[in-house]
């Protein structure tokens, strides 16, 4: 991307400036960031990257980095990943050329904070936790011994 895009600064949260080949000069490495500094690294950012490989890893995690972009208020570019194609303010990509595409559209929304917020209000733990459990229940989940779990059992306590 950052050749793709050599106008963009592209900053890379979490990884120490050692051990990797050589950068492109407008990507910048930040280092690993508490909750608190990353809070104020992101207020700079126009958008946020999902940066898994399409394939079988990707088909089947739901990266939780996505509800905290959007939760940031960062529109998000992802490649294909199935299950985060209705979320919203998420720019779906196939290929590199396309992925940079995204990125410019992404930078160049207007977001809509209530479409976020009702969003990542319907995403908690407690709720994910409660569909699992009425799976199960239904008959229509794995029968792992989730029948005896409830929010309260595993001590999310309702919180996202």
């Amino acid at each position: 991307m950052a050749e793709i895009l050599p106008d963009w600064t592209f900053e890379l949260v979490g990884r120490d400036s050692e051990g990797h080949p050589p950068l492109r000069k407008n990507v910048k490495l930040s280092g690993p960031k508490s909750h608190k500094e990353l809070n104020e690294v992101t207020k700079r950012w126009r958008t946020a990257m999902i940066c898994f490989k399409m394939g079988c890893l990707a088909d089947g995690v739901d990266p939780i980095k996505i509800y905290e972009y959007l939760a940031l208020g960062l529109p998000t570019v992802s490649f294909v990943m199935p299950q985060i194609h209705d979320y919203p303010y998420v720019f779906i990509a196939s290929s590199p050329g396309e992925y940079a595409e995204q990125l410019v559209r992404a930078s160049e929304c207007a977001l809509e904070r209530s479409a976020i917020d009702g969003f990542i209000h319907a995403n908690t733990w407690k709720i994910r936790m409660d569909q699992m459990i009425g799976l199960v229940s239904d008959g229509k989940g794995p029968e792992h011994g989730l029948r005896c779990l409830t929010a309260e059992s595993i001590g999310t306590g309702g919180d996202p």
